[in-house]
């Protein structure tokens, strides 16, 4: 059932290791303003896609066993 959401979440693990070990390295009022500004958004829609992404994965498996158990 997560062929679909599983590499996209690895996918959002590596973005956020990537950006920590950047950060760590940055700690300025341009970090703040980044992370702040444009790291913050991007992860909470992306885990939000990948949310819905999942919710969409279990309508398609209900379907698909309705189908499934009717035929």
């Amino acid at each position: 059932m997560d062929d679909l959401s599983t590499p996209m979440l690895d996918i959002a693990r590596q973005m956020e290791a990537e950006w920590q070990a950047a950060a760590d390295h940055w700690r300025d009022r341009t970090a703040n303003y980044f992370e702040r500004t444009y790291w913050l958004p991007l992860a909470e829609t992306t885990l939000a896609y990948i949310h819905a992404l999942r919710d969409l994965e279990h309508e398609l498996d209900a379907l698909r066993w309705l189908a499934d158990a009717g035929g």
